[in-house]
């Protein structure tokens, strides 16, 4: 095994360094090639739209940042079809999202560059946070966003712990919604399409009275489920959802910008849909279903076997008709001020969640092993910063300080192997027989409070060469309660009380050369922090234990260019990852534990262009590669974890390709036709790699039509998703080491299709 280790590390220390070596000889020949070529000083007719992002936390154009970011624009969102969060890693490179085992449909998990956290439980932190118009989500439950009214998305790759402290170890999603104006505007979109799907959404901006304005949206989600639960008859994987935010902003003077926003969302619907991909009796995990067949048929009921397996993956066996509900909601005041040549920004936020998933492990018609999790959490936040120029605009530099307070309650409530009463001839005719089974019960309760100290300095050297340098302090402490109980014996771990605190210094250090007004070329190194926590699942009489924060040295060379007359848009990145404690879960006693379980290095690249080679034409490619190799793995790790062991959600290759033509129609309109296609590789749900735990390499294709006017005062949206209807898994588990033999999964959504009419006004 040491060997094997040290030959894996060789390997990852020379092929990662000629990786980083190829992306960076590639961007000096671009430099070349573009020094030699004259600025272009002013966007010509036909150019690609400018973006403009907030990376580092101020306003700066997408070409300017020294960061690999993925921006979408609203105009792109509604041209590629990207109403939620999830539908992101279909046009990101490098970014994938998997259904949340406990996160409800409402939940999700997010990786990027191999990153992520695949665990829902209370006791550990994202990885890849969510801010909402700055705004930290702290939680995974709720975390699937519909995207309304929405002016960009930007999507950090890389550790941004200087500006964005904790958690932000595998990179950043920035919402950003339209701030109220002074115009009367707005419009609404209606939709329809298969699953009788019924969707309202509205947006009105509303100037009140002199210097106040107010923006208000509000949307409302229905369509039914794609499966269905065979022995109930119900849909599973339903949508209803509702949507209010409101936004209301003062501006007393040009100096003076005051934002007051709330915002509510409410998912009530059907569990998710897991369906039994497999049964394997002869596994040496099976000896509780064993024994529970013999009682299934000794009262004349089918027995789980292979024969329960389904042809059709939209067809569930789960008995259970629980209510998937999850409520947030929040607010936030946003206050901008400009001292002369200094601004200051206080963003003040309180957010809220309340959710309640039902989840069957076994996804089997009887009671094997069944889940509910309740949570209710509540935080606050409040981050101030200062940023200005100085020596004759040379200098730009940023100060800040940030603070957070959460509650998170979270109830567990699992029962295994519970017998089963006959009520009837049917092979389902049966109810769950409440005095018998195996019942267990975590509680959590955990208190956390952080807060940091960052700056940021970017300094021109020349004209063209500049350096940047930041530093975050964070500090962070933790407390929980916690017991644990089986019904059968009372209170294995009566209420107990532990705590635990981390500091933690995360530097940045960058060097960026302008070529021209159209290119740059950047180098950095950063590091980033996931916070540490306690083991929620520790089923045992003694406190939970704690595990060490996360760590990541990252190191990027990157190249961002415009052009042919800014009609082409070329950015490439390329990064090395030297990732410690990493926290993973191992099987224990029957109990998933939480470890720093490994080393771990990745590395990879991204290739993003966007062309317009004709007015009419827009292409848009990217294209991620991402190889990661565990180097170092704990001895103490429970279950062992070979050095060709994959992270989670990590696979090598993820392309998005994108193509839209725009018909003119006389004088009268405009039809465009847009064509959308995305690869991802092979890649693994969980560790240790399980091969029932596995997805093979698949392909999607989107399309869509769009018919408006030349007045723009209405939109005709035709489209078509998934239109292979291509099945593939977003989530697997084997559960045969809790005694059931089967193996589960989620599957992406069947092909889809519908229509949109947008009015404008």
């Amino acid at each position: 095994m040491e060997g094997r280790m040290k030959t894996a590390t060789r390997f990852v220390d020379v092929y990662g360094r000629g990786l980083l070596t190829g992306t960076a000889m590639t961007v000096l020949c671009a430099t070349a090639a573009m020094a030699a070529a004259p600025a272009d000083p002013a966007p010509a007719r036909g150019a690609l739209e400018e973006v403009l992002i907030t990376a580092q936390r101020v306003e700066e154009r997408l070409q300017d940042v020294p960061i690999s970011v993925a921006a979408i624009t609203t105009k792109e969102m509604e041209r590629r079809g990207i109403y939620n969060i999830t539908d992101l890693p279909f046009n990101v490179p490098n970014l994938a999202m998997s259904a949340s085992p406990m996160g409800g449909n409402s939940g999700t998990q997010i990786f990027l560059r191999g990153v992520g956290q695949f665990d829902y439980i209370t006791t550990q932190e994202p990885n890849v946070p969510i801010y909402v118009d700055g705004v930290y989500v702290a939680r995974t439950a709720g975390s699937a966003l519909d995207l309304f009214d929405i002016e960009r998305v930007e999507v950090l790759r890389g550790p941004q712990g200087t500006l964005f402290g904790r958690n932000a170890l595998g990179g950043a999603i920035q919402v950003i919604t339209p701030k109220p104006t002074d115009e009367l505007s707005g419009r609404a979109r209606f939709t329809v399409g298969r699953y009788d799907r019924r969707d309202v959404e509205g947006t009105i901006n509303l100037p009140i009275v002199d210097k106040v304005s107010a923006r208000i949206t509000a949307a409302s989600l229905n369509r039914d489920g794609y499966g269905t639960l065979l022995p109930s008859g119900i849909d599973a994987a339903n949508v209803n959802n509702d949507y209010v935010r409101g936004q209301i902003r003062f501006q007393p003077d040009e100096t003076l910008d005051i934002i007051l926003r709330a915002d509510t969302f409410r998912r009530k619907g059907n569990m998710g849909l897991d369906t039994l991909v497999n049964v394997n009796l002869d596994d040496p995990g099976s000896i509780g279903v064993v024994f529970y067949n013999m009682a299934l048929a000794a009262q004349g009921l089918p027995i789980i076997d292979e024969n329960m397996v389904q042809d059709n993956p939209y067809i569930g066996l789960s008995s259970r008709t629980d209510e998937d509900f999850s409520e947030v909601w929040g607010t936030s005041l946003e206050i901008n001020k400009d001292f002369g040549g200094v601004q200051l920004k206080s963003l003040t936020a309180y957010r809220a969640l309340n959710a309640h998933m039902a989840y069957d492990f076994d996804s089997t018609p009887y009671p094997l092993v069944e889940q509910d999790n309740v949570y209710d959490q509540d935080q606050i936040s409040q981050e101030i910063h200062l940023s200005g120029k100085a020596m004759d605009d040379r200098l730009k530099w940023i100060i800040g300080g940030f603070y957070f307070k959460e509650d998170a309650f979270e109830h567990q409530h699992a029962i295994l192997f519970q017998p089963v009463i006959v009520t009837g001839p049917g092979p389902y005719d049966f109810v769950p027989d409440v005095t018998g089974g195996v019942d267990f019960r975590n509680v959590l309760d955990q208190k956390t409070t952080s807060y940091a100290g960052f700056g940021q300095l970017n300094y021109a050297i020349t004209e063209k060469f500049s350096a940047t340098v930041g530093l975050r302090y964070s500090h962070e402490k933790k407390e929980l309660t916690s017991s644990f109980g089986m019904f059968a014996i009372g209170n294995v771990r009566p209420e107990a009380e532990t705590s635990d605190s981390w500091n933690n210094l995360s530097p940045k250090f960058g060097l960026e050369y302008h070529i021209n007004d159209d290119a740059m070329v950047y180098v950095s190194a950063s590091r980033g922090f996931r916070s540490g926590g306690f083991n929620g699942r520790e089923f045992t009489p003694f406190p939970p234990g704690s595990f060490d924060p996360e760590k990541i040295w990252a190191y990027e060379v990157g190249m961002k260019s415009e052009w042919m007359e800014r009609r082409v848009r070329l950015n490439v990145s390329g990064y090395y990852y030297d990732y410690t404690d990493y926290q993973g879960n191992t099987l224990r006693n029957l109990a998933i534990s939480t470890g720093n379980i490994a080393s771990v290095e990745i590395y990879g690249m991204e290739i993003e262009g966007y062309a317009r080679p004709m007015d009419d034409l827009d292409i848009f490619i990217g294209i991620g590669y991402n190889e990661n190799n565990i180097t170092d793995v704990d001895p103490n790790a429970i279950i062992t974890i070979r050095p060709d062991t994959q992270l989670p959600q990590s696979p090598k290759w993820t392309v998005a390709l994108g193509a839209q033509y725009t018909v003119a129609l006389s004088n009268w309109g405009t039809l465009a036709l847009r064509g959308d296609y995305f690869y991802k590789s092979a890649h693994e749900f969980f560790l240790p790699n399980f091969p029932s735990e596995h997805q093979e390499g698949y392909s999607i294709v989107n399309s869509r039509a769009v018919l408006a006017p030349e007045s723009g005062r209405w939109e005709l949206h035709f489209f078509v998703q998934n239109l292979t209807d291509k099945k593939y898994k977003m989530f697997g588990e084997e559960t045969a080491p809790f005694g059931t033999a089967v193996t589960t999964a989620k599957f992406g959504r069947p092909r889809e299709w519908g229509a949109s009419l947008q009015v404008n006004f």
